[in-house]
Parts: C-alpha cells; sequence; structure tokens
C-alpha cells in the first residue's frame, strides 16, 4: 500500500520554481545521477512523528523498497537500487548532497517510518528535495580569478551578500561544482552589482560554456543550503 500522499512521479518533491530547469528530457541518466541533491526537513520528520533517530528510518527500508519496486518509480529510468547504505541516510541528514535516486529513497523510507505511528502522515508534502545542479554560464577559473585581482575583498563582499560562511565556495563554483539556485541567483546578482559593465552569464543547469573546459562535477560540500 502507498503511503499517504505519494507523488505520481518522484520530480515532483524537487521545488516547484525549479523543476523544470532540472527535469529537462533525460535528466535521469544525466543529472539525477551526480551527487547534488539535498534532503531537506529529515530532523524535523523525525520529532514530528517520534521517530527516535535516523537508525530507526533506515531499519524500514526493506518495507519502503517493497513499495518502491511495487510502484511507478521503479519503471522510471533512475539509478534505483534494491540497496541503499545506512551510511546514505547519514549523509542525507548532516546535509551532504546525494544522488536523487538516493534522496527520493529516503524521503520514501521515511513516509513509510511516519506512516508507522501516522496513517495521515504529511512527509511528501513538508519535505522537499533541493537540487545543487546550478552553474552560472561562463562563469570559470579565469573570470574568478580577473575579477579577484581587481577587488581584493571580493571573496568577503560576495560571502556576506550571500549569506554564506565557507571562504572556498566561490573557486569551488568557478571550478565547476554545482550550487542551489539560490547561491547561484545570488552571487549573479552580486557580480551584476559590484561590477555592472562586467558581462554574467544565465544560472544554467545544462552544460556549461567556459573557457578553461567543463566536467559536470557533483555539488559543492561548502553550500550553507537556503530554502
Amino acid at each position: 500500500m502507498l503511503p499517504l500522499g505519494f507523488p505520481l512521479h518522484p520530480a515532483l518533491l524537487l521545488p516547484d520554481d525549479q523543476r523544470a530547469e532540472v527535469a529537462y528530457e533525460g535528466w535521469e541518466r544525466s543529472l539525477a545521477n551526480v551527487q547534488s541533491f539535498y534532503v531537506m526537513g529529515t530532523d524535523k520528520q523525525l520529532s514530528a512523528y517520534r521517530i527516535p533517530d535516523v537508525k530507526a528510518v533506515y531499519a524500514v527500508w526493506p518495507q519502503a523498497h517493497k513499495v518502491l519496486v511495487a510502484s511507478d518509480w521503479w519503471n522510471l529510468p533512475f539509478n534505483w537500487s534494491d540497496r541503499i547504505a545506512y551510511q546514505q541516510f547519514l549523509r542525507a541528514q548532516s546535509g551532504n548532497p546525494v544522488l536523487f535516486s538516493k534522496a527520493a529513497s529516503i524521503v520514501l523510507t521515511i513516509a513509510v517510518a511516519a506512516a508507522q505511528k501516522d496513517e495521515n502522515q504529511k512527509v511528501f508534502a513538508d519535505m522537499k528535495i533541493i537540487p545543487a545542479c546550478f552553474h552560472i554560464d561562463g562563469f570559470d577559473q579565469r573570470k574568478y580569478s580577473a575579477l579577484l585581482q581587481g577587488v581584493p575583498m571580493l571573496i568577503k563582499e560576495a560571502l556576506e551578500y550571500m549569506d554564506q560562511s565557507n571562504e572556498t565556495l566561490l573557486i569551488d563554483m568557478a571550478k565547476g561544482f554545482g550550487v542551489t539556485k539560490n547561491t547561484a541567483e545570488r552571487f549573479r546578482r552580486f557580480i551584476s552589482e559590484r561590477f555592472p559593465n562586467e558581462p554574467i552569464g544565465k544560472v544554467t543547469t545544462r552544460q556549461v560554456r567556459r573557457t578553461d573546459g567543463f566536467v559536470s562535477r557533483h555539488a559543492s560540500h561548502l553550500e550553507n543550503v537556503l530554502v
């Protein structure tokens, strides 16, 4: 039996305003297979449904897997697995990005665990999978170095503007590591305001035109994910 609120498609767990950009044709075998998805709200759900810890959630994975296999999700071309390591649940809870299939499986398992406490659980409505696969077209290490050369305090100013704290986040972005749309758009606005005559590309999830050769990388682990 499917838990209450089970989405017809796992992409419905993505934010409404980002779904079209992330879930483009063929993303199941490309973008979804990069560790770029944050599971938001795990601790809140554990508290709401009196689930003691993530280990108790993981113990329910066998039941959740049966639900997954019996659902239409299983026939979608994601990298579903019969097994999921406990470490993946811990990664998600601690704010580290995982593959989309793992993120969706974790949300499903939390919903199944919550349903054992309250059949009217609202896990699917309350939790979201936040994608951190956004880049700024043309922002690479050359562009970063050029901007930094002109403004030595660039990093400090930019981080304050973006509500971020890790000093190496910008170089991660320049190297091609993905960030959330919120962070990418804030940085783009900062560049536009701080350097009004400096051309800056669009925020995108697609293959980016770069001068240093682009290789799609997993999400930066240095971001403070703001929702």
